[in-house]
């Protein structure tokens, strides 16, 4: 596990994913998630795992977290471009959003992370650009102050 002075972090590497729409089975009535949706909540999942450790009790208690996608630049881009989206001047203000992305990300964290994820009572979620797309999260809990630590 990862507890930095504030907050727990966890990241997982490579381009975050959204929730896409289920699918649904017209003969069974009943509708699942596609593929790509369901491994990278699984790939969310088994990181987290990692990152928190074999006696790790999923939190069920007020949680805040901030959450950054960092998506790949594309590659069509020119350097002054690339070097715009890397420091932060260019934001990606397309396809996907941000919440789809987020749905994805707590969705692969229930049941590890925290029992579920109604126990996140604050969100802070943004995306930028980065050559090292991953996703970062911090996990904040409250002391008996009730400050976010």
């Amino acid at each position: 596990m990862i507890e930095e002075k504030e907050g727990i972090r966890i990241v997982v590497m490579g381009n975050p994913v959204t929730q896409l729409r289920p699918i649904f089975n017209s003969h069974t009535k009943t509708a699942s998630d596609p593929k790509k949706s369901r491994d990278y909540k699984k790939k969310v999942g088994e990181t987290a795992k990692n990152y928190l450790g074999d006696k790790w009790v999923p939190l069920d208690e007020p949680l805040k977290i901030v959450v950054t996608f960092y998506r790949e630049i594309p590659a069509s881009w020119g350097e002054k471009k690339r070097k715009e989206a890397v420091d932060g001047i260019l934001l990606p203000i397309t396809t996907p959003d941000t919440d789809n992305y987020l749905k994805c990300w707590l969705d692969g964290n229930t049941g590890i992370t925290w029992k579920d994820d109604n126990c996140i009572v604050e969100i802070m979620a943004k995306k930028l650009y980065s050559s090292f797309p991953r996703t970062e999260m911090k996990i904040y809990r409250r002391n008996d102050r009730g400050e976010w630590i």
